[in-house]
């Protein structure tokens, strides 16, 4: 496969996500889907919308749904991404109650999903 094919999907999902980042942002501060600086840990100073991930899991899937068969965007890294962005997404739900997993849990559950995913790709990765 020429890696120009699978650079092509790349940045069609980049483009995808690019453009669609705003209006996720947009959604999150209209509905109040926000992370609000609390003067400690979150030192930003504004609230921030939490559903940028939207945009990047809808970017991605583009990519996977463009590139050509054998590619290295295919169903494992898309499940991966899936994972990563399903955590996030139930985190940031659980925080807006006022609960929230600890960060060892969250690097834990990441390291596990990357690692399954690179399992599978070790061949297009390597060569």
């Amino acid at each position: 496969m020429p890696v120009w094919a699978s650079l092509a999907a790349a940045g069609v999902g980049l483009l995808g996500a690019a453009l669609l980042v705003p209006v996720a942002r947009g959604v999150g501060l209209r509905y109040g889907w926000v992370d609000v600086p609390d003067g400690q840990r979150k030192a930003h100073g504004a609230p921030v919308a939490v559903t940028g991930g939207w945009a990047v899991l809808v970017g991605l899937g583009t990519a996977v749904l463009v590139a050509p068969a054998g590619s290295q965007f295919d169903g494992a890294v898309w499940a991966g991404a899936a994972g990563v962005f399903g955590l996030g997404w139930v985190e940031d739900a659980g925080r807006r109650r006022g609960r929230s997993f600890a960060p060892l849990v969250r690097l834990a559950v990441q390291v596990v999903v990357v690692a399954a995913v690179a399992s599978t790709q070790t061949g297009t990765l390597l060569g």
